[in-house]
């Protein structure tokens, strides 16, 4: 897949449907990955990117090495665990990491890593076309979507949201 023509926002949230396919795979349900997904995927329609930043550090699992919940982490299969962890701070990363600094390929090297770890699993990752509408003009955050497009969007993935517990 080549990530070259799509803006930091559209790899934000392949990183998360990544997330969203692992969970569905293994069955790993939690409140808490949710309000991290719909975060994330926030992200595409976000006007002011430090407060979307802002509002992230106040969400139960913000990755950026802090411990997972402990009731969380109790539900995953050990095995699973450190591959679970690696995603969810590689796929926030994608959207953090260039956020108050100069443009850098660490978000297309962390959203590699997010598919890496989903092929090691053999999760096949199914991204809507949508998410490759359109050059993003050279500027790496893209512009943010229209509610529209947004929604058709959250429609198309519902299938792989996991239910929370």
């Amino acid at each position: 897949m080549n990530f070259d023509k799509i803006s930091i926002r559209e790899k934000q949230a392949i990183g998360t449907l990544c997330i969203l396919s692992f969970c569905k795979k293994y069955n790993i349900t939690y409140k808490g990955i949710e309000e991290l997904t719909n975060h994330l995927f926030e992200l595409l329609i976000t006007e002011n990117l430090p407060d979307w930043n802002q509002k992230g550090l106040g969400i139960e699992i913000i990755g950026r090495g802090d411990d997972i919940p402990t009731t969380l982490k109790k539900s995953i299969p050990e095995y699973l665990f450190e591959d679970f962890y690696k995603l969810i701070d590689n796929t926030i990363e994608i959207g953090i990491v260039d956020l108050f600094g100069e443009t850098t390929d660490l978000p297309k090297t962390f959203l590699s890593n997010c598919i890496n770890i989903l092929n090691e699993h053999t999760i096949e990752l199914d991204i809507p076309d949508v998410l490759f509408y359109e050059d993003f003009e050279g500027n790496s955050w893209g512009k943010p979507w229209d509610i529209e497009k947004y929604n058709e969007l959250m429609t198309k993935i519902r299938s792989i949201k996991p239910i929370s517990s």
